[in-house]
């Protein structure tokens, strides 16, 4: 469900959805942004964004927007 009209973008997983995990998602997160700053690599899906296009309002013409995953 997506509340305030924000998309998800490719990874389906949402601000709202990550903030309803709460605590459960502190650990995990730590140890994978932790293992990223140690290894120099980042994950790929995080250099990249999904251009999606929007209707401007009143018109017919459209502006780019880019979805980046919320992690």
């Amino acid at each position: 469900m997506m509340r305030g009209k924000k998309a998800a973008g490719s990874s389906f997983l949402t601000n709202p959805l990550m903030k309803a995990a709460g605590s459960a998602l502190v650990y995990p997160l730590t140890r994978l942004f932790n293992l990223i700053l140690s290894k120099k690599q980042y994950p790929t899906s995080w250099k990249s964004a999904d251009v999606v296009p929007v209707p401007k309002k009143g018109g017919a013409t459209w502006r780019p927007i880019s979805l980046l995953p919320p992690v």
